[in-house]
Protein backbone atom coordinates (compact mmCIF):
# COMPACT_ATOMS: atom_id res chain seq x y z
CA UNK A 1 0.00 0.00 0.00
CA UNK A 2 1.51 3.32 -1.07
CA UNK A 3 0.29 5.20 2.01
CA UNK A 4 2.28 2.89 4.29
CA UNK A 5 5.44 3.40 2.26
CA UNK A 6 4.94 7.16 2.23
CA UNK A 7 4.42 7.25 6.01
CA UNK A 8 7.49 5.08 6.58
CA UNK A 9 9.65 7.42 4.52
CA UNK A 10 8.47 10.68 6.10
CA UNK A 11 9.98 11.60 9.47
CA UNK A 12 7.57 12.25 12.34
CA UNK A 13 4.63 10.85 10.37
CA UNK A 14 1.71 8.85 11.70
CA UNK A 15 -0.56 7.05 9.29
CA UNK A 16 -4.17 7.27 10.43
CA UNK A 17 -6.56 4.93 8.65
CA UNK A 18 -10.29 5.47 8.89
CA UNK A 19 -11.99 2.08 8.78
CA UNK A 20 -14.46 1.78 5.93
CA UNK A 21 -13.68 5.24 4.59
CA UNK A 22 -12.35 4.13 1.20
CA UNK A 23 -11.32 7.05 -1.04
CA UNK A 24 -13.55 9.74 0.46
CA UNK A 25 -12.95 9.64 4.22
CA UNK A 26 -14.62 12.99 4.94
CA UNK A 27 -17.90 11.73 3.47
CA UNK A 28 -17.71 8.25 4.94
CA UNK A 29 -16.70 9.16 8.51
CA UNK A 30 -16.32 12.88 8.99
CA UNK A 31 -16.12 12.56 12.79
CA UNK A 32 -13.13 10.19 12.63
CA UNK A 33 -11.31 12.49 10.22
CA UNK A 34 -12.07 15.51 12.43
CA UNK A 35 -10.68 13.66 15.48
CA UNK A 36 -7.50 12.75 13.61
CA UNK A 37 -7.01 16.33 12.45
CA UNK A 38 -7.71 17.74 15.92
CA UNK A 39 -5.17 15.32 17.39
CA UNK A 40 -2.64 16.39 14.76
CA UNK A 41 -3.11 20.13 15.25
CA UNK A 42 -3.08 19.95 19.05
CA UNK A 43 -0.03 17.68 19.34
Amino acid sequence: MACRRFAAEMPHTELVRVAGADHIPMENDAAAVARALADFFTA
